[in-house]
């Protein structure tokens, strides 16, 4: 399931949709050839997730969709709007715990060129979509994906779902694609180590994830600078270890300085997790009946820098505030002398409610000696001065 910084605007908490199920049955892939999937507009909200429209009886919702979820999943809420009938029985396995739901019974999802009926996994989407620029009201997981080859050219903003179509491109790389648990791996590696198994989640904002035992048993954070911040999945509030790599190697592309975040739980049986922003710099072709996936860089796909948080802070937004849940030390945010339960009621002079969310760029991920001054609601007004603190 998704995991996602709860604030778009600064923190370091990243959101995750990444969630394990009891294995479903694979569903009958599409018939017909390559012109049968129409391209489809598709949004990504600050590289944090993918949206797509869909309809469920006769209700338009904006989706998220996700490699990383076994089962597609919707907010609890959402399906006491619809009325569904639901009963016990759902254990959704996040990234770092479990978490109890409901099951729906099978209900029409149309999406693009399908219309599937499906019996969806229920649980309270609810700290989700507090962490995210939107609401969170529906994972798409890996029934979509059975379908039929996805194709997601990000470069192009659209998406379609249909059989294998060519790229025409001489840069594209073909990858296994294995299933962990449900869920959909591959190997990359960790600045030139041996290959591992690492699971492929769109739905995740964190550009890697590695597990604790992996990171300890691969030495990966021996000589680095490493600092704290606070991850959000539909399981709740984590704290990570934030640090950067050298090097990440994946579909033959050495991915230079690239943030990644180590929990202090985990479990699943991989080594870590690929995120959307490591994916937003390929188009994407995701053929789980054949077993592959289809990757075609960026022009700049490896030298592209990654965003990453320059502040410190982790934030939620409140009523006519931003609540800090977290202060990293030695953070610029912590060197302006904030702390953790601070509200902020004005940045830059605005008012949280006008100024908030952000624009397109996230104001803690501005350029390192962006100045950027909070008001809390005790009266203290805080000078941020934007560093790489990790």
């Amino acid at each position: 399931m998704p995991r996602s910084s709860p604030s778009p605007g600064f923190g370091s908490v990243a959101a995750a949709l990444l969630v394990s199920s009891p294995l479903l049955a694979p569903s009958p892939a599409l018939a017909g050839g390559c012109a049968s999937g129409t391209w489809h507009a598709f949004d990504v909200d600050r590289d944090r997730h993918i949206r797509v429209p869909v309809t469920i009886d006769g209700t338009d919702f904006s989706a998220v969709l996700d490699s990383g979820a076994s089962r597609s999943v919707m907010d609890r809420a959402a399906a006491e709007r619809l009325g569904l009938s639901l009963r016990p029985g759902y254990v959704a396995r996040g990234l770092t715990n479990s978490v109890s739901g409901q099951i729906s019974d099978a209900t029409i999802v149309r999406i693009g060129d399908i219309a599937l009926p499906l019996s969806l996994g229920v649980i309270d989407l609810g700290p989700l979509s507090r962490a995210a620029s939107r609401p969170i009201d529906l994972v798409l997981g890996r029934e979509i994906f059975e379908q039929g080859v996805v194709d997601i050219d990000f470069g192009r903003g659209r998406i379609r779902f249909g059989s294998h179509c060519d790229t025409g491109e001489d840069r594209t790389v073909a990858l296994p694609l294995k299933m962990k648990d449900g869920m959909f791996s591959v190997a990359a590696a960790v600045e030139g180590r041996e290959d591992a198994d690492f699971l492929l989640d769109l739905g995740s904002a964190v550009s890697v994830y590695v597990s604790p035992g992996y990171a300890l048993q691969a030495r990966i954070l021996d000589g680095k600078r490493v600092a704290t911040g606070m991850t959000v999945g539909m399981e709740g509030l984590d704290v990570s270890l934030l640090s950067t790599i050298d090097s990440f190697d994946f579909a033959g592309l050495a991915l230079k300085n690239v943030p990644i975040a180590v929990p202090e739980r985990w479990t699943q049986p991989v080594a870590g997790v690929i995120g959307l922003p490591v994916l937003t710099r390929f188009r994407v072709q995701i053929d789980a009946a054949g077993g592959e996936i289809r990757l075609t860089p960026d022009d700049d796909a490896e030298d592209e820098p990654f965003s990453r948080d320059r502040s410190g802070l982790s934030t939620y937004r409140e009523d006519g505030h931003l609540r800090l849940l977290h202060v990293a030390p030695d953070s610029p945010a912590a060197r302006a002398g904030l702390r953790a339960e601070d509200r902020i009621v004005a940045i830059d002079g605005v008012a949280v409610a006008k100024a908030y969310p952000p624009g397109t760029v996230p104001m803690g991920r501005r350029p390192a000696g962006t100045v950027i001054r909070l008001l809390t609601a005790a009266g203290q007004d805080h000078a941020i001065v934007l560093a790489d603190y990790y």
